[in-house]
C-alpha cells in the first residue's frame, strides 16, 4: 500500500495542499469511531469514508479520498499477484505512474488549496 508521502504527491499533483491531504489520509488509513477508538484500517474504504471526507473538506476531501482508495487497491492487487521483492518494486512503480495520471485528471488549475 502506498505510504503517506505518495498520498501527498498525488494531492500536490491534483492541486490540493498537505493540510487536505494529512487530514484525508488520516481519515481513511487511521480510522476513529465517535468515541475516538481505533477501528480497522480499512473501514472507512467505503461511501462513509468518502461521505466523511466530504464534509470535511468538500469537493477537494471527496476528489482525494476517491484517488487514495484506488491507490490502495491498486497497490493491494499487485502485491496480491507478484510476491517478495519484485511485487514491492513493481506495485511502488505502477502505482506512482497510475496515480499520476489519475492526479492529473483530478487536477484543480490552482495549487494548494487548503
Amino acid at each position: 500500500m502506498p505510504n503517506w508521502r505518495e498520498h501527498l504527491k498525488t494531492a500536490k499533483m491534483m492541486g490540493i495542499g498537505p493540510t487536505v491531504s494529512k487530514d484525508i489520509t488520516r481519515l481513511l488509513d487511521n480510522p476513529l469511531d465517535a468515541q475516538g477508538n481505533k477501528l480497522p484500517h480499512k473501514s472507512l474504504h467505503n461511501n462513509k469514508g468518502l461521505m466523511m471526507s466530504y464534509l470535511l473538506h468538500g469537493d477537494r476531501g471527496l476528489r482525494l479520498a476517491m484517488v487514495h482508495m484506488v491507490e490502495d487497491r491498486i497497490a493491494e492487487q499487485i502485491k496480491g499477484k507478484f510476491k517478495g521483492e519484485f511485487g514491492e518494486i513493481l506495485e511502488a512503480y505502477m502505482t506512482t505512474r497510475v496515480l499520476r495520471f489519475i492526479g492529473k485528471i483530478f487536477h484543480e488549475p490552482s495549487i494548494y488549496h487548503e
